[in-house]
């Protein structure tokens, strides 16, 4: 701190300043002390050296290394002589130079009264050996005795390999949610009219600053939001913002009446793409109001004691100063803070009436306490008081460490008026000292705990120094290699492999004379006899003069690694003879899709040696079709991190080869994948395909034969039934019929001869008589004429009946015949007579006939007539529920029949079948046969000539007849069948065949 003042200085004030000198005084002596430290740390710095972490530190004002140790050389690729005396512009580039000074300036100039540690937990480096790594860096600062930085040390760490690259997404989501600064994204839709404003996005500070919630806003013009916004031209502002491309600032302040700020903001608006405008805002109320006052402060008093004021009261330290009464005349703000009271009301208040205990104030000899008034007094008297380490609990009830020193203040004549005290807070220094003392005995315990062994060696391998760990790796005791006075201890020498000795002195020997550290891998003998693996990393130690003094390192036992590498080796090797023994190709590739990894089995079609893949992109080496599917593959399993299988095509030689690829997700960010030449097994597949949808197809054909042979079977048994039973028939009705007539001449004759004996014996003796009205002799002559009648009636319906079945029965008739079609037809509804006809609750179905000339029709006789029985039969079977309707309505009263609302048909309309037949202008003859039934559905009349396919309840249908009768008239006739139906509309079979067959 400098104070610059226009009038010369005071005598009080230049022993205020003498005493400042004593203090820097024991700073430079304390650093002394510390240099000394230092020099008696030098073994566990080597040992730092050459632990895994990197380390580096820096002169706090040029900024350039003053420390380098090796693993900073292996993460940065910059040896320590490269590093020493440079600073990042001589190591880096400008822009890496940038960040990293900047980041040391913001620790060198931040407040010292508490350690600041910078911890960069992911920073990218551009090394020249590794190319672009990611550092987990720590700096802090070191500080001298009296809190000025000295250095910035830093420990960096490579977590390259524990982190992803791409983070920039979420960490911008979580800048965005959780900034502290409100943010409001505006569309602009009319480029020309600034009401057109909508929010289309904001932050949770836009909503903590507005008290309004995101859903609400989210679509509304800024004069919605903010309608007094308008009258200071912010909506026309943000408007020019889209318009020029360039950001503007300005202030939002809301005043009282009074003229006191109540509410400012701070407002930032920058352009977006897309007529898009980005307004980022702080609340400034409490800083604008923070300004007025400091302004009012600077016009009531003098410049130079507001800028004392001001000084004082920005200070972390404690400023206070009593009078001899022991009342404070002056306290700055962390005083006041501290003791949880306000600057007013310190002033002119006694320790005592400020809250401070009796024993604080007064001492307290049994508990040790020296008390505020003992030292105070001495300080009237004249003294200065200067307590280092002086424990004080402020108002939280945290116990905190001051430096504390209280001066007298004299007036002019050199009289003590007042003591001034400050109190530096120094208790994260205190902890910080603790804890540098705790860290080196941790750094101790750990050399003594380590797992390895920690050795000093001379260059003839003679110990200095050798950790216990050494017995549990060779079963020597470390005392044994240890020289004591004249006692020759043994060297390490001597239990390394014999024909490892060499080598592992030639290692050295050049880290010696390159002035590097080095690593390398040998054997140990074991007091047992065992042989060890082990890895020893270590580096000289060169005195002033450039000479080596010692070797110090690490040793570690590697046997069960290096084993388990050499079975892993050998395992690979024969994973991979395997591996080239398969038809199959491997690739490995990094999250960038670069092949860094493949093998190909000699017997695959497709062996390229490795050079020509590895280090290219796999996209870049396929067709740009078959390079687009791999881009969505590997796009798919990076982020669901499942395998996934593809199929794509090669064209290779002129002939196209299809492959089948799997891809697997492999570590965090690498995919393997495997291929294979499938060309054969897809032509198999398509082969296999053919013949399997020619086989459906034999086996559906087959299916309509077998269904057509075993109804033909049935139709041709039922045909010779019928023959055999209308020829069974036919017999005795002709005789019954042949008879007839004569019956009748004979029964005529015997009425007349009974007329003629009644006319000619009236009186006819009594057994005649008795007789007579026994048998009804006059009922027997008038009824006896009728009873013949009815026979020859009946004998007459029994012969059409005959004559029928004998048509029908030609279903065995294979041969192509002129046939009259309304013969069949005929048949066919004499046959099913029983059903049409009325019985029960079934209704007679009504048949309308309206035949058309038709010429002899050429046809296959017995099967157009199934044609008809199964077209019939199932229009019968359509009318059940038309036929029960009325019977049905009937057995329910008047009131209850008015509860069916509508029905399909009326329930007067009786159920009838239409069969039209008539001649077509293209020598065809079109069979129309139709009914009033419910009808179909589409769904079921879509079906209806399938196969096996029927509505009728199971036992009732086998789903043929209409498939069979299908084939018959389109297939055998050469015709059609056409099936019109619509529910509540009937249903209407239409067959078209032609008049002569070809």
């Amino acid at each position: 701190m400098v104070i610059i003042s226009s009038q010369p200085l005071t005598a009080p004030f230049q022993e205020t300043l003498a005493s400042v000198a004593d203090v820097i005084a024991l700073g430079i002596e304390r650093k002394r002390a510390e240099a000394e430290l230092k020099s008696a740390r030098g073994f566990l710095n080597s040992v730092v050296e050459n632990l895994p972490v990197g380390v580096f530190a820096k002169d706090a004002s040029s900024l350039k290394f003053v420390l380098w140790n090796k693993a900073g050389e292996t993460i940065a690729g910059v040896t320590s002589q490269e590093a020493i005396g440079k600073n990042d512009y001589d190591i880096y580039p400008k822009e890496q130079a940038d960040v990293f000074t900047a980041q040391d300036r913001e620790i060198l100039t931040g407040e010292h009264n508490q350690l600041t540690v910078k911890d960069i937990a992911e920073e990218p480096i551009q090394t020249r050996h590794k190319g672009m790594r990611i550092l987990h860096t720590r700096k802090v600062p070191i500080l001298d005795a009296a809190g000025r930085p000295q250095y910035v040390l830093g420990i960096t760490e490579d977590i390259t390999e524990r982190r992803q690259v791409d983070e920039s997404v979420r960490l911008y989501d979580q800048i965005f949610e959780n900034m502290q600064i409100g943010l409001y994204v505006y569309h602009l839709e009319n480029i020309d009219d600034d009401s057109t404003l909508r929010a289309i996005a904001s932050n949770p500070a836009a909503t903590i600053f507005t008290g309004l919630e995101m859903a609400d806003v989210l679509g509304m013009t800024i004069d919605e939001i903010f309608p007094h916004l308008r009258s200071k031209n912010i909506p026309q502002a943000f408007a020019s913002v889209i318009h020029s491309q360039k950001a503007v600032e300005l202030e939002d302040i809301e005043c009282d009446e009074g003229g006191r700020i109540t509410r400012a903001f701070s407002i930032k608006a920058f352009p977006l793409p897309n007529n898009c405008v980005g307004v980022a805002f702080e609340n400034i109320t409490a800083r604008k109001c923070l300004e007025l006052q400091l302004q009012a402060s600077l016009e009531k008093t003098e410049r130079s004691e507001q800028l004392l004021r001001t000084v004082i009261d920005k200070t972390s330290d404690w400023i206070f100063a009593k009078d001899k009464k022991f009342r404070c005349i002056l306290a700055n703000r962390s005083f006041a803070q501290a003791i949880g009271k306000t600057v007013e009301e310190i002033i002119g208040k006694s320790d005592l009436e400020l809250g401070f205990s009796e024993d604080l104030v007064f001492g307290n000899f049994a508990k040790n306490i020296r008390g505020f008034r003992t030292d105070d007094s001495a300080v009237l008297a004249g003294d200065i008081i200067h307590n280092p380490c002086d424990p004080a609990t402020i108002a939280d009830g945290s116990v905190h460490i001051f430096d504390t020193q209280k001066l007298p203040l004299r007036d002019a004549e050199g009289n003590v008026f007042a003591v001034l005290a400050f109190a530096h807070d120094i208790t994260e220094r205190h902890e910080s000292e603790a804890a540098l003392r705790r860290s080196e005995l941790r750094f101790r315990s750990l050399v003594a705990n380590i797992p390895g062994v920690v050795y000093r060696w001379r260059c003839d391998f003679s110990t200095n120094f050798i950790s216990d760990a050494v017995y549990l790796l060779t079963g020597y005791p470390a005392a044994d290699f240890i020289w004591v006075l004249d006692r020759r201890g043994r060297t390490f020498a001597s239990i390394i492999y014999p024909e490892d000795l060499a080598k592992v002195e030639a290692t050295i020997r050049q880290g010696i004379e390159k002035k590097e550290s080095y690593n390398l891998e040998y054997r140990l003998l074991a007091a047992d006899g065992t042989v060890k693996w082990v890895w020893d990393k270590g580096s000289p130690v060169f005195d002033a003069e450039g000479n080596v003094c010692y070797l110090d390192g690490v040793i570690f036992d590697i046997s069960d690694r290096y084993y388990a590498e050499e079975a892993l080796r050998q395992k690979t090797l024969e994973l991979e003879a395997v591996f080239r023994a398969l038809p199959d190709l491997y690739f490995r590739l990094d999250a960038d899709g670069i092949i860094v990894d493949y093998l190909s089995g000699t017997s695959s079609s497709l062996y390229v040696p490795p050079e020509h893949f590895i280090g290219q992109r796999m996209t870049d080496i396929l067709p740009p079709n078959v390079a687009c599917q791999l881009a969505q593959a590997i796009f798919e399993i990076s982020e669901t991190r499942n395998s996934i299988d593809i199929e794509y095509s090669l064209s290779l030689s002129e002939e196209e080869k299809t492959y089948e690829a799997r891809l697997l997700p492999f570590n965090s960010d690498q995919i393997i994948i495997l291929a294979r030449n499938i060309t054969k097994r897809k032509q198999a597949e398509a082969q296999l395909k053919h013949k399997n949808r020619q086989l459906e197809q034999t086996l559906k054909q087959l299916g309509r034969t077998q269904a057509q042979l075993i109804q033909a079977e049935k139709m041709s048994g039922l045909g010779q039934l019928v023959a055999g039973i209308a020829h069974e028939i036919n017999n005795p009705v002709s005789f019954i019929y042949g008879n007839i007539n004569y019956a009748s001449e004979y029964a005529k004759n015997l009425l007349e001869l009974c007329s003629l004996y009644q006319a000619h014996y009236p009186e006819p003796v009594a057994v005649i008589q008795n007789l007579a009205e026994e048998i009804e002799l006059e009922f027997m002559k008038e009824d006896f004429p009728h009873l013949l009648t009815s026979i020859q009636t009946g004998a007459e319906r029994i012969r059409q009946i005959v004559l029928s079945l004998r048509n029908f029965s030609r279903l065995e008739e294979s041969d192509i015949k002129r046939v009259d079609i309304h013969e069949g037809i005929d048949s066919a509804l004499l046959i099913l007579q029983h059903k049409i006809k009325e019985n029960g609750r079934n209704r007679q179905i009504e048949i309308v006939k309206e035949y058309g000339i038709l010429p002899p029709v050429q046809c296959y006789v017995g099967q157009l007539n199934q044609v008809f029985m199964n077209i019939l039969n199932n229009a019968i079977d359509a009318l059940a529920n038309v036929r029960n309707r009325k019977l049905e309505l009937a057995s329910y009263s008047e009131e209850e029949g008015q509860d069916f609302a509508s029905l399909p048909l009326s329930c007067d309309t009786l159920p009838w079948i239409r069969i039209r037949t008539e001649v077509l202008e293209n020598n065809r003859v079109a069979i129309v046969i139709s009914d009033n039934g419910y009808g179909m559905a589409e769904s079921v009349k879509c079906r209806v000539f399938d196969p096996f396919f029927t509505t009728k309840p199971v036992g009732k249908g086998t789903g043929l007849g209409l498939s069979i009768s299908y084939q018959i008239v389109v297939e055998r006739h050469g015709g059609t069948l056409q099936c019109i139906s619509a529910p509540g509309e009937g249903t209407e079979f239409a067959i078209e065949i032609p008049i002569r067959q070809r």
